[in-house]
């Protein structure tokens, strides 16, 4: 047993040891009350149309409700969402995910690091752990997100936020998307909005959402001067 924990916390495995510590820290403090199952958890969801919009949502509560949404243009970083999607980032809670990577990514490195008698040098097999971790993960977090999308189902949806007044946060510009941020039912939402009248709105500027487009999974929206 000494053996085995001399070879856990040798400099190659270090790293993912610790990390493995962490995630069963988290879940012993969930266990004992002291955190809440929702901490650090967020979720990202991601639709992608012909212009490569990419919807973020981000979990602030039990029911997975609040929403953050990033529309990325094509030449922005809407790859780097798809394959979040396509690992299964954002379609189980973030923190079962984040859990079964860590301690696949121990695993493997524990694997071929005893394979290639590799005590000494961690960056060695940085990649191919990587790799066989998030694949791996992508298998065993697909049975969670049946449980995830019904555990998120019934909360806020976009189309109620129709008529709301949002304040901007990122600008709007003719043809181009900007965002703005709404408090609603006691949850925060950023979304991604555009100007129905192709109208130039100024960070901080106040807005009324006239529209949700589902398809495009943007808003439509109009100054709003009090």
């Amino acid at each position: 047993m000494t053996e085995f924990f001399n070879f856990a916390f040798a400099p190659a495995n270090l790293f993912y040891s610790l990390l493995l510590c962490m995630v069963l820290f988290y879940w012993l403090t969930v266990v004992l009350g002291a955190l809440d199952l929702d901490f650090l958890d967020f979720d990202i969801d991601t639709e992608v149309d012909m212009d490569v919009d990419v919807d973020v949502d981000i979990d602030a509560d039990m029911e997975v409700d609040s929403e953050v949404e990033t529309e990325v243009g094509a030449g922005g970083a809407g790859w780097a969402l798809s394959t979040l999607s396509f690992f299964n980032i954002g379609q189980v809670p973030f923190m079962i995910f984040v859990s079964i990577f860590v301690i696949v990514m121990w695993g493997t490195a524990m694997l071929f690091n005893n394979a290639m008698g590799n005590e000494t040098h961690f960056g060695l097999w940085v990649v191919p752990i990587l790799l066989v971790g998030l694949f791996i993960s992508k298998v065993l977090t697909t049975p969670f997100k049946a449980m995830h999308k019904q555990m998120t189902k019934g909360g806020v949806q976009k189309k109620d936020l129709v008529g709301k007044i949002a304040k901007v946060t990122l600008d709007i510009s003719a043809g181009r998307p900007g965002q703005a941020e709404i408090e609603f039912d006691d949850q925060h939402f950023l979304l991604t909005v555009r100007s129905e009248d192709e109208d130039n709105i100024p960070k901080g500027s106040q807005v009324l959402l006239t529209e949700y487009r589902k398809e495009r999974g943007d808003f439509l929206v109009n100054s709003f001067e009090i």
